[in-house]
């Protein structure tokens, strides 16, 4: 039995020499067809397209972290002993995904211990600088909408080993480095940082807000052990809660897989992340629509 998170982003051309994804795909699929000479370094760890097919105007594929390394012992009856891996081989962690062409948006499964979404999007580059893409995070109808009907007056955030978050610039890159001061200080693997007006009239800075949510749902810390995130709004109806975890667009299952089948696992989850597709395929076209090019 395996625990499926699937989520769904938007993928965005950073800049308009970027092919459709599909190209990426592709490119990277073919250019090998054994499955270690598609393998790159992507911030030090080792990563390789598997396999990729299409399906109509979608194509189906998984993504696979290779661990070569830390590699963990195999517990018997007779207790620990080595794992066997053989001689240029390492621990599988894969990752499966469906990109539509026609909404140019993914489903993935999410395992921040495997390959996020920016990871992977980091591995099509490595084939060709011009594969530029970043994800944007989906959220359920309404998440953000119900966030821009006020102004925000508290931002609540938890996020385990925020020693590792990304540096970014300006007044969202202090808060993120204020949260990982406080890991440093406390030596806390956990942290909580609330920030709110209390009982002063008024509201925080909304672009601010606005930056550090953006960065832990579609930025760098999107592939970080967030534990909560969440913003109240206040409007002249009062005070409204949102909690942008809840709110992204997901789904979880656990799935029956086989044990000791690569290829009938990944065709479960693959089943699986085409039926929450489907069912998630008219919200994404009415809200999403196809993707227009970001210049950065």
């Amino acid at each position: 039995m395996a625990k499926v998170t699937v989520r769904f982003f938007k993928i965005e051309r950073v800049h308009e020499t970027a092919p459709d994804l599909e190209v990426a795909l592709q490119s990277a699929f073919a250019s090998a067809d054994k499955a270690s000479d598609r393998e790159r370094e992507v911030f030090g760890q080792t990563l390789r397209l598997e396999r990729l097919t299409k399906d109509n105007t979608f194509f189906d594929g998984e993504i696979v972290r290779k661990q070569t390394g830390d590699i963990p012992p195999e517990a018997n009856d007779n207790g620990l002993q080595k794992l066997s891996v053989s001689e240029g081989g390492g621990i599988g962690h894969c990752i499966a995904f469906r990109y539509s062409v026609a909404l140019q948006a993914v489903a993935i499964q999410f395992d921040n211990r495997a390959v996020s979404v920016n990871r992977f999007l980091a591995y099509l580059r490595e084939f060709d600088p011009t594969y530029d893409y970043r994800a944007e995070a989906m959220v359920r109808k309404d998440a953000w909408t119900k966030y821009n009907r006020g102004l925000p007056t508290k931002l609540q955030l938890t996020v385990a080993q925020p020693q590792n978050l990304a540096s970014v610039e300006g007044e969202v890159g202090s808060v993120i480095e204020s949260t990982r001061t406080l890991a440093e200080i406390h030596d806390g693997p956990v942290i909580t940082v609330e920030i709110k007006m209390g009982r002063k009239k008024g509201s925080l800075a909304k672009d601010v807000v606005d930056g550090v949510l953006k960065y832990f749902t579609s930025g760098p810390g999107a592939e970080e052990d967030v534990r909560k995130l969440s913003a109240t709004s206040v409007n002249e109806d009062g005070a409204e809660a949102i909690n942008f975890l809840n709110d992204l667009l997901k789904e979880r299952r656990d799935i029956d897989v086989p044990e000791g089948d690569p290829d009938g696992h990944y065709g479960k989850r693959q089943s699986w992340i085409t039926t929450c597709f489907n069912s998630h395929f008219d919200y994404i076209k009415e809200v999403y629509g196809a993707s227009s090019v970001a210049i950065s």
